[in-house]
């Protein structure tokens, strides 16, 4: 968990994950508005006191979506936006994704 201070509050930030993958959120593959596939959740973050974002690994970069943003959840996440700086993925870089995100949740639940 991670405390950041500012003048005007205290924000608290937790990431989550799910034990179950893939989970409800955790390793779905997420589209934009125009259907571009931008990437696979890697986790849930809470931001308190407002705000909770899905972090999508996508290549070469991690996104975060408020998820005010989600219009629809499925076997896929489609959002409501259109995700400008993201590359699209197409579907062997889903696959090694996944892959990765497996690996690194393994990792923090086996030490």
């Amino acid at each position: 968990m991670m405390i950041r201070n500012n003048k005007k509050s205290e924000m608290v930030e937790t990431d989550l994950y799910e034990l179950n993958l893939p989970g409800q959120f955790i390793l779905k593959e997420v589209v934009d508005k125009d259907s571009k596939r931008i990437g696979v959740v890697r986790n849930i973050r809470l931001k308190f006191p407002q705000k909770v974002e899905l972090i999508v690994k996508g290549i070469d970069i991690e996104v975060p979506i408020d998820f005010k943003n989600i219009q629809k959840v499925g076997t896929i996440i489609q959002l409501k936006t259109k995700i400008k700086i993201a590359e699209e993925c197409d579907v062997s870089e889903v696959v090694r994704l996944r892959k990765e995100i497996e690996q690194e949740i393994s990792e923090i639940y086996t030490g």
